[in-house]
């Protein structure tokens, strides 16, 4: 996942913790704690859209 995840991101379009996690193997509360980390160290930016968080790559 810690390889994976980042690839998915570094696509360009942003994603929403709930669009990663239909394509990845892992819940979607894992999904949320990796960004979080990945944003801790400034890889990827969160965006606040009225119904969803959506991430992409900084």
């Amino acid at each position: 996942m810690t390889r994976t995840l980042p690839a998915i991101l570094v696509g360009g379009a942003d994603a929403s913790v709930s669009a990663l996690a239909e394509v990845l193997p892992v819940s979607r509360q894992a999904i949320a704690k990796h960004l979080a980390l990945l944003q801790d160290v400034g890889l990827v930016e969160r965006c606040y859209v009225p119904t969803r968080i959506r991430h992409w790559p900084s």
